[in-house]
C-alpha cells in the first residue's frame, strides 16, 4: 500500500533527538513527562562527534552536548554565543572536574569518562538534561542542568542551573573537591565562520567580582571603519552585548584564565551520605542576583529536572490521551515549542525561531512562514505566546503592506529582504485560525507598530489584515505566467475562506472588506478551474497542491482525487527533497477528509519508528517537527 511507503519515508523528519536504533530509548517520569538516555558511543560519528539537546524559557537558548558541554545563547538582540569555543564553531566551552582523594577526573569532553558507558550516562527531558558518573572508590556523580520555565509571555528567568551531587556508597569516608566553570566569549552566531580579524567589531571581556556572583561583559570595539549606532537602533552588528555571570552559594568563587569558576574545596564524604552544591549560569539583567537566588530557592530535589513540577503545570494535559507513544510525543512537542521561543527586543513580541542551521549556524531570524506555522498548535496550547507571535510578523510590514520574510542584526530588515505574496496569505490564514480556535475577537482591535517599530506607527490588527489584503490582491495581478497565477490562486483557494468567515463572525470587519475578499476567492476559485488539468505540475507545484489537499474550500472528492494523484506521482519519491513543513502539512490535509489514515500515519512517525527505521541519523532542531505533530493532533481530536 503506497500509504505505507510514505510513512517509511516521512518518518525521517519527525525527531530532532534520536539516535543509532539501539542508542537510547524514551521513557516517562512519575510525573508522567516523557524523557530520553542515550545509550550509544561517544564521540557520536565522524562528523557529528558530539550532539546536543536543546532547552529553553523565551529568555534564554541552551544546547546541552552529550559529553556535558553546553552553550548558551541567546536571540534577544542578535542571535549570539557567549560562552563560545573559538577553535570550533557551534560548541561552547565549558568545564567540570571532580577530585576525589586527589585522584582527579574531567566530567567534560568526548575523550574522558564520558567515552566509556559504563561509566557514564545521560538523560534529557522537560527543561533538564542530567549526566550520571560512577567514579572511583564508590562515589556516584550526578550533575543535572535545569531551566525554569516562563509564566509570562516576554518574561523569564535566563539563567540555568546546574545541580551537583555526591553521593558516597563505599565504606570509608572520601575527601571531594569539585570545579566547574566555564569560559565568557561572545560570538555572534552569523560571523562565527569568519576569522576573528575579518569581524567587523571584537568584543573583549570585562570581569568583575562581587559577593557570591561573577560577572563577565563584553565591550565592543570597532575593528574596521564603521557606523556605531546606539544600543536601541536597529542595526545589523552588535553594539551592546549581553553580560553573563556565575553565582555559587557555599563555594569559592574565582576568575582565572578568563575563566568564570566555582570550587567546592575538600569536604569530607561520609558512607551513604550526599552532597549537593548549586551553580547558577546566565545573562545578567538589572535584577540577575534575585533571579539567581529565587532560581535556587525554586529548586526542587528530583531526578527529573529542578523545575519538573512547573514545566508540568506550564505544558498542556495530555494525560487522558490513551496511547503512551502519542501522549509523549505530545507533550514532548509542546515542550520543544516553549523551550525554543525567544524574546526580541527590537519588536519586544516573542516567537518561534525556524531552528535547524538557518538560526543556530547561521544566526538568521528568518523565516515569518515558519514562524506562523508555530502559531497553529500555540493556538491551542498558549494562545498568548501565539498572539505575540502574529504580532512580530505583523511589525515585518510596512506601510504598503508588504511583510518582509525576516531581519537580521538587531531589528533591521536589509532592502534584499523576500517579499512573497503567500506570506500575506499565510497570515490571513494563521489569524483566522487563531480566531476560530480562540474566539478571541477583540485581538482585531489591538494596535501593533509596524515596522520600522522606533517610528511609533501603529495600526489596528484588523487594519494590517486590510492592507494585506490590498497588497496580496496587487502581487498576485502582476503575475504573468499560467503556473504563477494558478499557484497564487491555489494559495487564495486554501488560505482565505476562514478569514472571511471570522471576519463576519467579528463584527469588526467593514462589508466592505468581507466583499472584496470574497470577490478575490471567486476570481481565485475560477482560475483553478479553468486550467485544463489543475493537477498537473507543470501548472502547480507540490506546495500548492497540498496547499488545496488542505484547504477547508475544497470537496472531500476533489480531496480525495489530489491524495490519489500526488501518490500516482511519486510524492514519496521527492519526500527528502521537500521540506519538512511539506511533510506535515501533507498529513494535515488528508486529515481534512480522511481522520483515520491521518491518525494512524502521524501514529507511524513517531520518535521510536523514527529511531527503528533509520538508524545513524541525528536530525537538527527544526520547528517543523514539532509544530505540525501537535497541530495536526489537536485538529484530529476536533
Amino acid at each position: 500500500m503506497k500509504i505505507l511507503k510514505i510513512t517509511a519515508v516521512l518518518i525521517a523528519g519527525l525527531l530532532a533527538v534520536s539516535a543509532h536504533a539501539q542508542s537510547g530509548k524514551w521513557d516517562e517520569t512519575p510525573a508522567g513527562l516523557p524523557y530520553y538516555q542515550y545509550q550509544g558511543p561517544l564521540p557520536y560519528d565522524a562528523e557529528e562527534s558530539d550532539p546536543a539537546f536543546l532547552l529553553g524559557n523565551y529568555r534564554l537558548s541552551l544546547k546541552t552536548h552529550l559529553s556535558g558541554i553546553y552553550e548558551i545563547m541567546s536571540g534577544e538582540r542578535i542571535w549570539a554565543r557567549f560562552n563560545a569555543d573559538l577553535e570550533r564553531p557551534d560548541y561552547g566551552k565549558n568545564r567540570a572536574v571532580a577530585v576525589i582523594d586527589k585522584q582527579e577526573v574531567d566530567l567534560v569532553g568526548i575523550n574522558g569518562i564520558t567515552s566509556s558507558p559504563v561509566r557514564y550516562s545521560v538523560e534529557t527531558g522537560i527543561g533538564f538534561t542530567r549526566y550520571d558518573y560512577w567514579l572511583d572508590n564508590g562515589i556516584k556523580c550526578s550533575r543535572m542542568i535545569s531551566v525554569m520555565p516562563s509564566d509570562e509571555i516576554n518574561k523569564g528567568n535566563p539563567c540555568f542551573l546546574v545541580s551537583v551531587s555526591f553521593t558516597n556508597s563505599g565504606k570509608g569516608t572520601k575527601t571531594i573537591s569539585y570545579i566547574e566553570a566555564f569560559s565568557p566569549s561572545f560570538v555572534p552566531i552569523g560571523e562565527q565562520m569568519m576569522a576573528a580579524d575579518d569581524r567587523d567589531v571584537k568584543y573583549p571581556v570585562v570581569t568583575e567580582v562581587a559577593f557570591r556572583f561573577l560577572k563577565a561583559s563584553f565591550a565592543s570595539s570597532p575593528q574596521h571603519f564603521m557606523r556605531f549606532t546606539t544600543p536601541e537602533a536597529r542595526s545589523r552588528r552588535e553594539v551592546a552585548p549581553q553580560s553573563v555571570f556565575l553565582h555559587a552559594d557555599n563555594a569559592f568563587l574565582s576568575i582565572n584564565e578568563g575563566e568564570l569558576k566555582a570550587v567546592m574545596d575538600d569536604f569530607r564524604l561520609r558512607p551513604r551520605a550526599t552532597r549537593t552544591m548549586h551553580v547558577v549560569i546566565g545573562l545578567a539583567d538589572e535584577d540577575y542576583k534575585e533571579q539567581a537566588e529565587r532560581m535556587v530557592a525554586a529548586a526542587e530535589n528530583g531526578k527529573y529536572g529542578a523545575f519538573e513540577s512547573m514545566w508540568k503545570k506550564n505544558l498542556p494535559d495530555f494525560s487522558s490521551e490513551k496511547e503512551k507513544d502519542v501522549r509523549r510525543e505530545m507533550y514532548w512537542n509542546a515542550h520543544m515549542l516553549e523551550s525554543s521561543a525567544v524574546y526580541d527586543s527590537y519588536f519586544k513580541e516573542t516567537f518561534i525561531p525556524s531552528g535547524a542551521s538557518v538560526t543556530y549556524h547561521e544566526g538568521a531570524k528568518l523565516s515569518n512562514h515558519d514562524h506562523l506555522d508555530a502559531v497553529l498548535p500555540l493556538c491551542y496550547t498558549n494562545p498568548e505566546l501565539a498572539k505575540s507571535s502574529l504580532r512580530y510578523v505583523m511589525k515585518h510590514m510596512d506601510h504598503d503592506g508588504r511583510i518582509y520574510e525576516g531581519n537580521e542584526g538587531f531589528g533591521c530588515i536589509p532592502y534584499s529582504s523576500v517579499l512573497d505574496a503567500g506570506l500575506q496569505a499565510h497570515l490571513a490564514a494563521t489569524v483566522a485560525e487563531y480566531l476560530r480556535i480562540t474566539g478571541d475577537y477583540d485581538f482585531l482591535e489591538e494596535r501593533v507598530n509596524i515596522y520600522p517599530v522606533a517610528d511609533g506607527d501603529y495600526l489596528k490588527v484588523i487594519e494590517i489584515l486590510e492592507r494585506c489584503f490590498i497588497c496580496n490582491k496587487d502581487m498576485i495581478s502582476m503575475l504573468s505566467t499560467d503556473s504563477e497565477k494558478l499557484d497564487a490562486a491555489i494559495s487564495v483557494t486554501a488560505s482565505y475562506p476562514e478569514l472571511l468567515t471570522q471576519m463576519r463572525l467579528s463584527g469588526k470587519a467593514s462589508d466592505k472588506f468581507c466583499d472584496a475578499i470574497e470577490k478575490f476567492m471567486t476570481t481565485s476559485q475560477e482560475i483553478c478551474g479553468s486550467a485544463e488539468d489543475s493537477f498537473d505540475t507543470s501548472y502547480a507545484s507540490f506546495e500548492q497542491q497540498i496547499d488545496l489537499l488542505g484547504a477547508s474550500s475544497s470537496s472531500a472528492s476533489l480531496k480525495r482525487d489530489i491524495y490519489d494523484y500526488l501518490l500516482d506521482e511519486g510524492i514519496e519519491d521527492d519526500m527528502f527533497d521537500l521540506s519538512k513543513r511539506t511533510l506535515y502539512r501533507f498529513i494535515y490535509g488528508i486529515s481534512t477528509f480522511d481522520a483515520l489514515d491521518s491518525r494512524s500515519m502521524l501514529r507511524k512517525c513517531s520518535k521510536k519508528q523514527f529511531d527503528d527505521a533509520l538508524p545513524g541519523k541525528w536530525s537538527v532542531y527544526s520547528v517543523h517537527p514539532y509544530s505540525w505533530p501537535l497541530y495536526c493532533h489537536f485538529k484530529m481530536s476536533e
